[in-house]
């Protein structure tokens, strides 16, 4: 059985702006840049921290889950007995290295990791006209919101993570009572 975290994927991995901002050239390459449900794990040796530079070779990445309340699933009863009508919420972290050319340019820096955030939001809500089509496997959400805006990630709190910036976006799917 396919979930919405499945779907989710399906619409990230044929964006063309979040290839473009995890540098796939497609879909193939784009998908082990979606981690779902945790950030990946190191692979050499065990309960082992990951180390500077490599958390910073994993980015750009997007980590998707679905919201650990009553709101990442909900299912509702409409109209007969045993017609229900499911929804949620997903949540997406889209993390980056801050470019190097431009880090002590704060305005800079702000500005076009926002215009990159936008830009992959307006594909996904064009690439979600496609949701209800046989040929795509696509989440059929009803709104993206920013429940973290895009920023810098605190150096001090996030020691040895580098210099980074993330957003956190919560996706609404389905039609059951938010």
């Amino acid at each position: 059985m396919t979930d919405e975290l499945d779907h989710f994927t399906n619409m990230l991995a044929d964006s063309d702006a979040f290839r473009t901002f995890v540098g796939a050239a497609n879909r193939t390459e784009a998908l082990p840049k979606i981690q779902k449900d945790s950030h990946p794990q190191p692979v050499v040796g065990e309960h082992r921290e990951f180390t500077q530079t490599e958390i910073e070779g994993l980015r750009p990445y997007a980590l998707i889950w679905r919201q650990e309340d009553s709101a990442g699933f909900r299912s509702t009863l409409i109209g007969a007995p045993g017609t229900f009508s499911e929804s949620g919420r997903i949540k997406c972290q889209l993390i980056r290295n801050v470019p190097a050319l431009i880090k002590d340019d704060l305005p800079e820096v702000a500005r076009t990791f926002r215009i990159t955030v936008d830009l992959i939001k307006r594909e996904l809500y064009q690439l979600r006209a496609l949701a209800t089509t046989a040929t795509y496997s696509y989440l059929a959400f009803t709104d993206i919101v920013e429940d973290i805006a895009p920023g810098r990630l605190d150096a001090e709190s996030e020691a040895g993570m580098g210099d980074a910036q993330g957003v956190e976006l919560g996706i609404e799917w389905g039609e059951g009572d938010a």
